[in-house]
């Protein structure tokens, strides 16, 4: 969501930095603060049992939501914001809004009009710019599609407008009215060029304004089609604190970046750096949606360092309630599910939309000048020859699943009729025959050699390299591809660098300079489908100053056309699935990348925690803090495949 600050053109590792190994030192951290006095009238007894003890992975740089922008930071606001909206499983629910209403129009487009181009930018339209239009069935024979302007043809485009109602009686945490102003007000304080964050949402934005006190109308530059209402709904900041001051004092000033008010469950009362941050019950929150009066008096947020092994000793000791999914709780995975499974805790492991690909590189830019995987049958083979669940077994202790298109199986937009690549070494073997890789000795764990492959020379053999980066799950994932892979005749050296030079900034990077046979790394879901990843537009060259994220240079119109179709619908639209639907196919089909796994989101709990889930998109684990309960007897549902009872 806009308030939420993502840099516009983050690499490649900085996407999984929340799930990296880290051995950071941990911080010791006490339970006990002082006595807090600013409660809700009259002023409650505090009992231990009203006292709810988070583990963070680590101390917030800042409450401020332009200059935060970790997973712990959310954690905190999650507790003195509300909404505007949660993500679950993928899906925008409304939490401060009466309604949102979403149209789309057609609108004609002449030179020097501000629309999105094919790349995703807003820029000023000109002849010779590729654009999408609305009318491509009648420019190229297709719904949507991808054609450079000849600055004379009539242009139309898609015109999305979004209407958001906000419900009225949400005061701020100081008494005063919410209103539709001040979520107008963050939009412009986000474009302020002293504000760092991506301005990509700004720039797509025609206007953004307030029509009434609890009304805000968004319109986007023509081409632009957002994803989620959310994308496009600025969070609300109070106009009235904040509202004279310059950008560039707000960055720095104590009280916005340490103390904020919002309008959730509860309120900053103190922060003790490198110790912990108080949260204390807002007296102005009303819970609209549910009216049940909150549980917990005070929430306390420790800091006890990113690795796993001190966060896990204080929820077995009872001073943390909860771990947070911004621990890095992967590498203790194994001695977490046999707590698990013996009762002591509870686990929420769910897997996000954040996916470990193999990506083939289609023409590499090196030496040898030619490329193992154009040929879809190759990419098939080696699909079959990879026994993907054994890598989620062994890597992720069997918490993950492999993915098809570009969602987990429990995401809204998961399709689950996709074409399968099941494992299956005989059929990948003869995959790979039949693309003219063969077993010239009879042996198959020797490197096949080809045969009439196109641009490849007879008798070269299958022996390739694999880069990847240092981290432990990823050298032992490659290693296990490479065992897996030498049973089907297809040699590969594992070869594993540092992240900075591995992903380095084309020419002379390897993945982004597109010199490698093969590589492993992770891609995110971001704001648009995830489909641009693959397109063609977005093959980095040197015409395009290496910018691009489709590094194994995959080209397919079809796909390209059916992204654009994608691209240019919304969830708010009857007929989207389908259409998601449609270009998750043609991946599955087409095999540009071969996915691996999703990467799961960990957070565990006491077992006498109710109220805990899990969501695909969530910004924390926390995002229903005001309906958590303690009970008397367990009461939390754990999230996890049992691999004991298999």
């Amino acid at each position: 969501m806009p308030g939420t600050v993502t840099p516009e053109k983050k690499s490649v590792e900085s996407i999984l930095t929340e799930m990296a190994i880290s051995t950071q030192q941990a911080i010791t951290a006490s339970d006990t603060i002082a006595p807090v006095t600013e409660i809700e009238e009259p002023e409650p007894t505090i009992y231990p049992s009203k006292v709810l003890n988070v583990c963070l992975g680590s101390e917030p740089s800042s409450l401020f939501i332009y200059n935060n922008s970790s997973k712990s930071g959310w954690s905190v606001l999650e507790s003195i914001y509300d909404g505007p909206f949660d993500t679950i499983d993928g899906r925008d629910v409304p939490v401060i809004f009466e309604n949102v209403d979403f149209v789309k129009d057609e609108v004609q487009a002449k030179e020097g009009d501000i629309v999105m181009n094919s790349r995703g930018e807003a820029v000023a339209l000109a002849a010779g710019m590729e654009v999408t239009p609305a009318n491509g069935e009648n420019v190229c024979g297709s719904d949507a599609c991808t054609v450079q302007w000849d600055g004379v043809t009539p242009l139309s485009f898609y015109q999305a407008t979004i209407t958001y109602k906000i419900k009225s009686g949400i005061l701020w945490s100081d008494g005063e009215t919410l209103s539709a102003k001040d979520s107008v007000y963050s939009w412009r304080l986000a474009g302020d060029p002293a504000i760092p964050g991506s301005k990509k949402m700004f720039n797509l934005t025609k206007s953004y304004k307030a029509t009434d006190d609890q009304t805000v109308v968004w319109q986007g530059v023509p081409g632009f089609i957002p994803q989620k209402a959310s994308d496009v709904f600025w969070l609300p900041l109070p106009e009235h604190v904040m509202g004279n001051m310059k950008a560039a004092d707000i960055l720095v000033d104590e009280g916005i970046n340490r103390t904020p008010i919002g309008w959730g469950a509860y309120k900053i009362a103190e922060w003790n750096p490198g110790d912990q941050i108080t949260v204390v019950r807002n007296a102005s929150y009303r819970n609209t949606e549910t009216g049940v009066a909150l549980f917990f008096d005070k929430v306390v947020f420790h800091f006890y360092g990113k690795a796993g092994d001190n966060n896990l000793a204080a929820l077995k000791s009872g001073s943390c309630d909860i771990v947070d999914t911004s621990v890095d709780l992967l590498p203790n995975l194994e001695p977490i599910l046999e707590d698990v499974r013996d009762g002591k805790i509870s686990a929420y492991i769910q897997p996000q939309t954040v996916w470990e690909q193999l990506t083939l590189n289609f023409a590499p830019l090196n030496q040898k000048g030619f490329g193992y995987f154009a040929d879809v049958g190759v990419r098939k083979g080696i699909a079959r020859c990879l026994d993907r669940e054994a890598l989620i077994r062994q890597v992720l202790y069997g918490q993950s699943e492999i993915p098809q298109g570009f969602y987990p199986s429990q995401h809204s937009l998961f399709a689950g009729n996709l074409t399968d690549t099941e494992f299956d070494p005989v059929a990948g073997r003869a995959l790979l025959e039949d693309a003219g890789w063969i077993d010239s000795d009879g042996d198959s764990t020797t490197p096949r050699v080809s045969s009439g492959v196109e641009g490849v020379p007879d008798g070269t053999e299958f022996a390739v390299t694999l880069e990847t980066s240092e981290s432990t799950e990823r050298i032992k994932a490659a290693e296990l591809i490479r065992d897996q892979l030498a049973d089907c005749g297809i040699s590969v050296t594992v070869q594993a660098e540092d992240q900075a030079e591995i992903y380095a900034q084309g020419p002379e990077g390897s993945v982004f300079g597109r010199k490698f046979d093969m590589a492993m790394f992770a891609w995110a879901s971001g704001d648009q489908s995830p489909c641009s990843l693959y397109s063609s537009s977005q093959i980095p060259t040197e015409e395009n100053q290496w910018i691009g994220l489709n590094v194994g240079g995959y080209r397919s119109a079809e796909y390209d056309s059916a992204c654009n179709i994608a691209q240019n619908a919304s969830p708010m639209e009857e007929d989207y699935l389908g259409k998601a639907e449609k270009v998750q196919q043609l991946f599955a089909e087409d095999l540009p990348v071969i996915p691996l796994y999703f990467y799961p989101a960990i957070g565990l709990s006491g077992n006498r925690i109710c109220g805990l889930k899990n969501s695909i998109g969530m910004r924390s684990l926390l995002y229903n803090i005001e309906l958590l309960t303690r009970s008397d007897s367990n009461c939390a549902v754990s999230q996890w495949k049992n691999v004991y009872s298999e």
